[in-house]
């Protein structure tokens, strides 16, 4: 029937809800029974509260919040190594000063990769993955460059416009990671901060996200040079379409992994070896 559609949606959106709540949580119970879990947050909360359901709606939260976010910031960060070649070999000269190719880089090698870290944080401003923020309510009367803000308003965060306003970073257009390298960036946020929102309401999960996601966009840099597809030209960044969603992600996003050496078979295995 015409017009009917959402219904369709609907069914599709509650099967998916409920592989995510149960098919996991069902796994994890098992593996924790059997010892062979290992550790991590869904054996922290079995542990301590056992397995309920305020346990499992806890860890389908976590998921349906961190997931997407991740893999967007990601996105980003690799899109940013395909459009940018140079800068792409600038980080991998970078993660190869610290790692010496003998190893794949750690997360307590951050500190030490300055402009990787500049490059993470350009990947969030430059077309921000997610424009708008989670819209919050004031609880008394504010006002704001003369504007007054009611008790009650309904105030979202438009992170695409802070992350992009001429009057702050002067070339928003231009994907630049040096500005977070220099003395400007005493004067301009710090996206990694920004984009994970404010006050009470602050993403719980902005340190671990932040963290994980830097760790698999390095070890990428570290591993591959990420370029087109066989017989296609790289991408213009000018020319390049995002899409109008919450997560604002290329379109038609397409990339190969092509290793950079041959030692990269050979970390691979020493990392699956560590595990």
């Amino acid at each position: 029937m015409p017009g009917a559609g959402f219904k369709r949606i609907g069914d599709r959106s509650t099967w998916l809800a409920q592989q995510i709540r149960y098919v996991p949580f069902e796994k994890a119970k098992a593996l924790h029974k059997s010892g062979e879990i290992g550790h991590s947050l869904a054996t922290d909360l079995l542990d301590e509260f056992g397995p309920s359901d305020d346990v499992m709606d806890a860890l389908a939260v976590l998921y349906g919040a961190g997931s997407d976010t991740t893999s967007a910031a990601v996105m980003a960060f690799i899109n940013a190594l395909l459009l940018f070649p140079e800068i792409s070999k600038k980080v991998y000269e970078e993660i190869i000063s610290v790692t010496d190719g003998t190893r794949l880089p750690r997360v307590s090698d951050r500190p030490s990769l300055p402009y990787t870290e500049a490059v993470w944080k350009e990947a969030f401003r430059w077309k921000a993955f997610f424009p708008i923020g989670v819209p919050h309510v004031n609880n008394q009367d504010e006002v704001i460059d003369g504007y007054v803000i009611k008790a009650g308003s309904l105030i979202s965060q438009n992170f695409g416009f802070m992350l992009n306003d001429p009057k702050v970073w002067g070339d928003p257009e231009i994907f630049r990671p040096e500005r977070f390298l220099t003395d400007e960036a005493n004067t301009i946020p710090n996206p990694l901060v920004l984009v994970f929102g404010f006050g009470v309401r602050t993403c719980p999960g902005m340190y671990l996200a932040d963290r994980a996601g830097f760790h698999m966009g390095a070890t990428v840099a570290a591993l591959y040079d990420v370029a087109p597809l066989e017989g296609k030209s790289r991408p213009k960044p000018e020319l390049v379409e995002f899409t109008d969603t919450i997560f604002r992600v290329p379109v038609g996003f397409e990339c190969r992994f092509i290793p950079r050496d041959g030692r990269t078979l050979d970390l691979l295995k020493a990392a699956s070896l560590e595990e």
